[in-house]
């Protein structure tokens, strides 16, 4: 829909199975049209996790990022 980008990230390690904590997910490149200021949110509701045996991992708390185009 108009103003959503999907993000799709596969973590493929077979050394590294656990992992804990936030992380960088993506670098998010535009050509701003005007000076001014607003956010990112995740909609929690269409994101999903798996672990190593395919079951679903709880995502807790909210994410979000400030923008700031000066």
């Amino acid at each position: 829909s108009l103003n959503t980008i999907d993000i799709f990230a596969y973590f493929l390690d077979t050394n590294k199975v656990n992992i804990l904590g936030t992380g960088h997910l993506a670098d998010i490149v535009f050509k701003p049209l005007v000076i001014g200021s607003d956010s990112i949110s995740y909609n929690l509701n269409e994101c999903s996790m798996f672990d190593e045996f395919d079951e679903n991992i709880n995502i807790n708390g909210t994410r979000a990022a400030e923008i700031i185009i000066q």
